[in-house]
């Protein structure tokens, strides 16, 4: 399936991109992208053409990491998520470092739009699907997981809890959704 991965820096997303890359001689059936350093005529004719046509039984990995703000400052790639998901192509949206958007100012302007425009409509209705959501960060005190709940519609602090209550329990997404 279609995984985005947003990433709040160009440097770690270079690092991710490439160590993606190098692994898929050894497995063959992930292709990677960096959205950011895609010309806007690559995105238009060859990623979201190549999004919308994955098909759903695929075996394949398709890989998209991207700075959070490019997908807030890109309306088709927005949409194009948003008909994947609807296909049930997309199958994680993951964000790496999120201590970074609830601590630093200059990535919320980024993350509230993407509240607004993508989290709110991936994870705030009444879907029959939902693609995993899965955040990462090592650092992430629990005094701002209400910060990074109000950013993303998701209650982690309820999340870590039934990861910790329900360690093998099967969720359909990762994220209780805030109403």
């Amino acid at each position: 399936g279609i995984a985005v991965i947003i990433v709040p820096l160009l440097s770690l997303k270079a690092n991710q991109l490439e160590r993606i890359r190098t692994a898929v001689p050894d497995y063959d059936v992930i292709s990677a992208y960096s959205m950011d350093d895609t010309s806007p005529t690559d995105i238009k004719d060859k990623i979201i053409p190549k999004m919308l046509q994955f098909d759903y039984n695929s075996l394949t990995t398709m890989v998209l990491l991207s700075l959070p703000q490019f997908i807030a400052d890109n309306v088709e790639f927005r949409d194009a998520l948003l008909r994947c998901r609807d296909n049930e192509t997309l199958r994680m949206c993951a964000i790496d470092k999120v201590h970074m958007y609830a601590q630093h100012v200059n990535f919320r302007d980024s993350i509230c739009i993407l509240r607004r425009d993508l989290f709110s409509k991936l994870y705030g209705g009444d879907q029959s699907y939902e693609p995993l959501f899965f955040c990462a960060t090592a650092t992430q005190p629990q005094s701002l997981l209400d910060t990074f709940s109000d950013l993303t519609f998701v209650d982690w602090l309820e999340q870590c809890h039934q990861m910790l209550t329900y360690p093998h329990s099967r969720h359909k997404h990762t994220g209780k959704i805030n109403t």
